[in-house]
């Protein structure tokens, strides 16, 4: 059964962009569905939602073993842009971290919703670190994509491991940079091992 323990997850108590991630089931199933169309507008979706301009959501991680399990179903052109949405997904960014940079909106966030931003930092990077590993979970399945007969699946394959490699083999910056999601890598591993699995 395709997408076995997808309803298992309680996705309308997790989040994406626009709120309750309850519409995840329903976009990842059309990704299956061998019609172009809906294929289209689900890859859409799912890049405007559980990744949205740069950030990832609660939603995003749990999402990410389904969509390796869709690439199969799809036509060369569909896996290699799906490729592309787990290579964004694997160096998103929290959304109050992104915008805390930019005063206005930083001041807007901490009037509106943000009680305690540094509770919120904290809660955004795990949320960050749990989807960088969820892709990091599927490296074999990615790996394997490598093998396609497309070129554009084998580069968009290469794109997301490479990214993961980046994310292992960079030395973490201050706690105080949005880029200190990086230096992430599976538990036990040494650093630079999955950098040097894309050599």
């Amino acid at each position: 059964m395709a997408f076995a323990g997808l309803d298992d997850v309680p996705w309308a108590h997790l989040n994406h962009a626009y709120g309750s991630a309850a519409d995840v089931p329903e976009q990842i199933r059309a990704l299956a569905s061998g019609k172009d169309s809906a294929v289209e507008k689900a890859i859409w979706s799912l890049f405007g939602n559980i990744y949205h301009q740069g950030t990832v959501y609660s939603a995003s991680a749990p999402a990410v073993p389904f969509l390796v399990e869709a690439l199969p179903m799809m036509a060369p052109k569909r896996q290699a842009e799906l490729l592309g949405l787990l290579a964004s997904m694997a160096q998103g960014y929290g959304y109050y971290d992104v915008h805390r940079y930019l005063p206005f909106a930083k001041e807007a966030m901490e009037k509106a919703w943000v009680d305690d931003p540094e509770a919120t930092l904290s809660a955004e990077r795990s949320i960050v670190r749990d989807t960088t590993l969820a892709v990091f979970a599927q490296w074999g399945a990615i790996e394997s994509c490598l093998n396609a007969s497309a070129d554009r699946v084998r580069i968009a394959a290469l794109h997301v491991l490479a990214t993961l490699g980046q994310n292992d083999a960079s030395s973490t910056p201050s706690a105080d940079e949005s880029l200190a999601y990086l230096g992430v890598r599976p538990p036990g591993s040494a650093p630079g091992e999955w950098a040097n699995r894309v050599r």
